[in-house]
């Protein structure tokens, strides 16, 4: 059996049955039977529908899902090709290049073939930040605002320099376990800027590839253009959701009320730190202040409440 998989273009998405080119029942998939035949005679025409949205993480997602059914065609020992139209062989591309990434060679597979495809050449943003979501640099600024507080308020304390060294080795911590933590994370989604994935990739598939488009397609050619283009057609914040942008400060903000409300410190306190860090903090406390309360135990919370008024 062979398998020829349809990748729509932006916007093209779709139920898998119907009129168009790349659904079943299409008089794409007609021509295609009376044309083609497979060794022993069974074709199967199977799209891949993917939100069509003019999006690179849209077409990551699409590429994930063609990968994986690429790879059960190659666990069955089946022959599959891919046809991708415009944005459709960028899908392809980049599923090609996550094969690469896990170092497949998809034997099986017989030609890609991508129809008036403007291939990308994308570029990794340097800063980690840049290359986080909304939710994930929400959390960056968070946590380092945490650490920053932290540290600033451990200051008052007093101490040595070394002591002051090792807190605020202490206290970045988790600002370094975090930015490893998402380093990693964009590792696997950002295989595609790899030159190594791309160079293996161009050694293994570059032969199978057959690239159709015509010298005057719009979309090639003006996304050819907008290189060069230093038009401001709009102003830098047009269309940017005031919400979208807040949004990154929601959780900074709620840790800063938390950090600055006596009563949910002393809570946290209370009811979260370890036995250690209550007598390491109370003893320090009492040698700046003056207090005479036992260490070893849990300090009195009226206690500490009238120190930390001091």
């Amino acid at each position: 059996m062979t398998t020829i998989f349809t990748v729509h273009g932006t916007g093209a998405s779709g139920p898998e049955e119907g009129d168009r080119w790349w659904q079943k029942g299409s008089v794409f998939e007609k021509h295609l039977r009376e044309l083609v035949e497979s060794e022993d005679g069974t074709l199967l025409f199977r799209p891949t529908v993917w939100d069509g949205a003019n999006s690179e993480n849209s077409r990551r997602i699409a590429a994930h899902k063609l990968c994986g059914e690429m790879l059960q065609c190659e666990g069955k020992k089946e022959s599959y090709c891919l046809i991708g139209h415009s944005h459709g062989g960028s899908v392809a591309s980049s599923a090609l290049l996550l094969a690469a990434q896990k170092r497949k060679n998809l034997p099986r597979l017989a030609r890609w073939v991508t129809v008036g495809t403007p291939f990308i050449n994308s570029q990794k943003a340097f800063f980690l930040f840049a290359r986080l979501g909304i939710l994930r640099k929400s959390a960056y600024i968070s946590v380092f605002q945490a650490c920053l507080m932290s540290f600033v308020a451990l200051l008052g304390y007093g101490g040595t320099a070394t002591q002051y060294v090792y807190i605020g080795i202490l206290i970045m911590t988790p600002l370094l376990l975090f930015y490893l933590a998402m380093w990693f994370t964009l590792q696997t989604r950002d295989f595609i800027y790899r030159p190594k994935v791309k160079r293996l990739a161009d050694e293994t598939f570059r032969s199978r590839w057959i690239g159709l488009f015509h010298q005057n397609d719009e979309a090639i050619d003006g996304l050819k253009s907008v290189k060069g283009l230093n038009i401001p057609f709009f102003a830098e914040n047009f269309a940017v959701p005031s919400l979208l942008f807040g949004s990154l400060f929601v959780l900074p903000l709620a840790s800063l009320y938390i950090a600055s409300s006596e009563s949910l410190m002393l809570y946290i306190f209370k009811n979260f730190a370890p036995e250690s860090t209550f007598n390491y903090f109370l003893s320090v406390k009492r040698q700046n202040l003056g207090g005479r309360q036992a260490i070893g135990s849990r300090p009195n919370l009226t206690h500490v409440k009238r120190c930390a008024s001091l």
